[in-house]
């Protein structure tokens, strides 16, 4: 058979794998040689090295012939009896390719093999069932039984597992290039968090000063003060909130955007939720004049959300809804209601206001930052255009969204969705949450908190014991009561990230147990469950977290 050219990989392979080159060998530019049905590129100055691994000196002697029938001249091969000396020469990375006889491979270390970035073709003297799985379990690219060794089968075998290699060697060098690029951009964002926080505590201080002074003024301590005088020192006091509201949204965006927002998602009824917004979005609507009416059903089911976020997506939706609904100063109103979907078994809350509505060509754009609507009436704006980006972020972070529906004079509903207390439902959209994130998960690691001695505790207790859990966490990572004195504890990271977590919580706790007036708290104690990969749904995670649970049920009824 006509002999192949495969120097051609030799040098893309130096260029995709490490810096240090090997000393290329000049050649004579040759065309290029249809063979086995491939295009094989005209060759350029390098050659293959190949390192054989085999203790039969005949067998050796055979795969050598064979490699001179397909390279010819175009490579140099180097023979080692010795598994031991064999991994160190592969460590050192100084061949193309590695012909390794099995009975050699089982003596090598799989890590060392699969460390390399040369190809590893494994020679079965005997093959059985067992022998590709294990080679390949090995690290192997590809096996060729000897009994069945030709030269053709070799150079298919050759040719297969370096073009394999030439395309991993590329993958590796793109995810090199994808790593630095994001631990660049995590920088430059860290850093634009920095500097927007910066900023903001600068500006806070003149600010204070200005309305301080502007107080002192108009309340006349510094002199008699006229109506005219008067009316600009109010104006500029205005400015000032104004101003001061405007440097919290900012401070607040670059912290939701940075996920450091914490929050405190927890069991909630849903009259609870807009409880704690009513009496200030009863004031927005009597500031503008405008009627204000709630509906909520009896029977809904309740949520797991953030009391504290959802409070201020309701105060932001509802102060929207009043200023637009009372524009023109007659026959303003708004609702705010709550409907659950047993579809989905999501609660969706909405504000509908009957205000002038919302042009279709602005609805898309009213939920990003700095974006106002655009509006000839209005001869001044009271913010950045960051109210409805902030509502967006607050209500993801709740594993919800936020969606508006709107028509020219027709009025607009702005509405948020969150989930109900489920865990099967929670910890899918946990993953989704981490998917989504900006630091760029990869897994979540899962372990079970058990309050020991909680049969008899009271409601308040397991409360404190819960917020003392809460306190250690990170914003983007989940705490889920599952039963009384029993919780799930979702951290983004791997399991060595988790124990890192458990650690502190069991230091801070054990302080604030030892500390607290009304006596200790009860132990708390950790069990892994295990870790899961964000790139898929977390199957078989839910009859994990039940057999991890269920166990911990019955060692406390034992006990």
């Amino acid at each position: 058979m006509p002999r192949v050219e495969f120097a051609t990989y030799g040098a893309q392979r130096k260029a995709a794998s490490a810096p240090e080159a090997k000393p290329a060998v000049a050649l004579a530019s040759q065309p290029a040689v249809q063979a086995a049905d491939v295009l094989i590129p005209e060759p350029v100055n390098s050659f293959l090295r190949i390192l054989l691994v085999e203790e039969d000196a005949r067998t050796a002697e055979r795969i050598s012939e064979l490699l001179h029938d397909i390279l010819g001249d175009q490579y140099a091969r180097d023979w080692i009896d010795d598994p031991s000396r064999a991994a160190e020469i592969i460590r050192s990375n100084r061949h193309d390719l590695y012909l390794v006889a099995d009975g050699q491979a089982a003596g090598l270390n799989g890590e060392v093999i699969r460390a390399c970035d040369a190809p590893v073709i494994v020679f079965a003297a005997r093959p059985d069932d067992n022998t590709d799985s294990q080679a390949l379990t090995a690290g192997a690219a590809d096996y060729v039984p000897l009994e069945d060794l030709t030269a053709e089968r070799l150079e298919r075998k050759i040719r297969h597992a370096l073009l394999r290699q030439q395309a991993v060697l590329r993958t590796r060098r793109e995810i090199e290039d994808l790593t630095k690029e994001r631990a660049r951009l995590n920088v430059l964002r860290e850093a634009n968090h920095r500097f927007v926080e910066n900023a903001c505590h600068d500006f806070r201080s003149p600010l204070t000063v200005v309305k301080e002074f502007a107080a002192i003024i108009a309340e006349g301590l510094a002199g008699d003060v006229n109506d005219e005088q008067l009316e600009f020192l109010q104006i500029i006091l205005t400015r000032v909130d104004h101003l001061s509201h405007m440097v919290d949204g900012i401070l607040d965006a670059s912290r939701l955007e940075s996920d450091l927002i914490g929050v405190r998602r927890e069991e909630q009824p849903v009259a609870k939720l807009l409880e704690h917004a009513r009496s200030t979005l009863e004031q927005r609507a009597a500031a503008h004049n405008v009627d204000i009416a709630f509906s909520i059903p009896d029977a809904i089911p309740n949520v797991f959300a953030d009391v504290e976020s959802i409070g201020r997506v309701l105060v932001n939706l509802g102060a929207n809804a009043c200023k637009y609904a009372g524009k023109d100063g007659k026959g303003g109103q708004i609702k705010v209601w709550a409907r659950y979907n047993p579809d989905d078994r999501h609660v969706t809350i909405g504000v509908t206001d009957n205000g002038p509505g919302i042009a279709p060509e602005h609805v898309k754009m009213i939920f990003d930052r700095f974006r106002q609507i655009p509006d000839d009436k209005a001869d001044q704006k009271d913010g950045f255009g960051l109210g409805l980006h902030i509502a967006s972020e607050l209500v993801r972070v709740n594993f919800g969204t936020l969606s508006v529906e709107s028509e020219p004079r027709k009025g607009s509903t702005f509405a948020f969705t969150l989930p109900i207390f489920d865990a099967d439902l929670i910890i899918p959209l946990f993953f989704d949450f981490l998917r989504t994130a900006r630091h760029g998960f990869h897994k979540v690691s899962i372990a079970l908190a058990t309050a020991g001695g909680t049969a008899g505790a009271d409601g308040a207790t397991l409360a404190e014991v819960e917020r003392s859990l809460h306190r250690q966490l990170r914003s983007y990572d989940l705490l889920l009561r599952l039963r009384p004195g029993g919780w799930l504890i979702c951290a983004a990271g791997d399991q060595g990230e988790l124990a890192k977590i458990t650690e502190r919580i069991l230091g801070t706790y054990a302080e604030i147990s030892r500390n607290r007036p009304e006596g200790r708290l009860p132990d708390v104690q950790f069990r892994q469950i295990g870790d899961w990969t964000l790139a898929n749904r977390p199957e078989g995670l839910a009859d994990a977290i039940r057999g991890v649970a269920q166990t911990s049920v019955e060692a406390r009824a034992s006990a």
